[in-house]
């Protein structure tokens, strides 16, 4: 018997990714896939890394990937946080006053920690428009299935219609922005995602998604609590970016997962304290937080575990220290 022992090394721009497949003969076949190949272009004038968005902007970034930037936020200056598919790579974009955007130097680390401390960041989470067209149908009929006909928890024609509207804007721009941070609050009680605060936890369901609203809340821009199918998309983003997650047991998983690894501290720290914990920009993603999300009118809690969120707690108002939540925004 003759044994060959074959390396393959296998390299690829940002946003091209491999898919392995075996085969039940033995044949291995490897696909090399552009995740958003045939998607529309979008329209509208043109903004670069580090401008300001006076109305709705498309940003392109060096791959050609493309998102809709909203007015009154600004492309980050940074080439780490300027590209869309990447390994360990994600667009951030920054709510700063225009009057501030050309006093900014992107060049300055201390400037750049400043503004990351000051100002509201998200970071957009790219989708494949046939995938939320299907996931679409899955979720409706999920939140009709699982509540309207609870009598406990009623799901309202109007909570459906939030996830209609939110899959809706995914379809059109192909994608969303989620908050780069857990949601602080400031000593007047106003909700931000910047880098230096302590999380917003034990906060009440009601309290989370009042707060949620307030972020951005325009006529053609809102946010909300993070919906359940936004936790996943993140992750399928994530996964099909080349990013490697944290592999982990959840054999000790109870309410909220506690790995024994240094990276996961039992004390909540603040927020982008530890760059180990970010992917794709998304900063603490692999923290010891839970996300509270909004399960359209009774709230769901989900934990990191196993490289994918997993659902620890349904229907409960959970007031927990290590229970977070997350915002995201979307466009009409």
């Amino acid at each position: 018997m003759v044994l060959f022992n074959i390396k393959i090394f296998l390299k690829a721009e940002d946003g091209i990714f491999y898919e392995v497949e075996y085969q039940k003969n033995g044949d291995i076949v490897i696909k090399a896939r552009n995740p958003v190949q045939n998607i529309p272009k979008l329209i509208g004038p043109s903004i670069r890394p580090g401008e300001y968005a006076e109305t709705f902007s498309v940003y392109t970034d060096c791959n050609g990937y493309q998102a809709m930037i909203p007015p009154g936020w600004m492309v980050s200056g940074l080439p780490q946080e300027s590209v869309i598919w990447g390994q360990d790579l994600g667009l951030v974009i920054y709510k700063i006053p225009k009057t501030k955007v050309k006093e900014l130097n992107w060049d300055n680390p201390i400037t750049v920690d400043e503004i990351r401390q000051q100002y509201n960041q998200f970071v957009w989470v790219p989708s494949i428009p046939e995938e939320v067209k299907l996931k679409k149908e899955i979720y409706i009929s999920i939140y009709q299935e699982r509540y309207r006909n609870n009598p406990i928890y009623r799901c309202e024609d109007a909570a459906v219609n939030a996830v209609q509207q939110e899959m809706k804007s995914m379809q059109k721009y192909h994608g969303f922005f989620v908050s780069r941070y857990y949601i602080s609050k400031t000593e007047n009680g106003i909700p931000m995602s910047v880098k230096g605060n302590k999380p917003w936890t034990s906060v009440d369901y009601i309290e989370a998604r009042t707060a949620s609203y307030t972020l951005e809340d325009s006529q053609e821009v809102h946010t909300h609590l993070l919906f359940e199918q936004e936790c996943i998309s993140m992750i399928q983003w994530i996964n099909k970016s080349g990013t490697k997650l944290l592999e982990t047991s959840d054999t000790e998983s109870s309410l909220v997962y506690k790995a024994k690894r240094k990276l996961f501290p039992k004390k909540i720290k603040e927020t982008g304290e530890n760059p180990d914990l970010s992917v794709n920009n998304i900063a603490d993603f692999k923290s010891n937080l839970a996300v509270l999300t909004d399960g359209n009118l009774i709230p769901n809690v989900y934990s990191l575990q196993n490289g994918e969120f997993k659902i620890v707690s349904i229907g409960r108002l959970c007031k927990d220290k290590d229970i977070g939540f997350r915002v995201a925004m979307y466009m009409d």
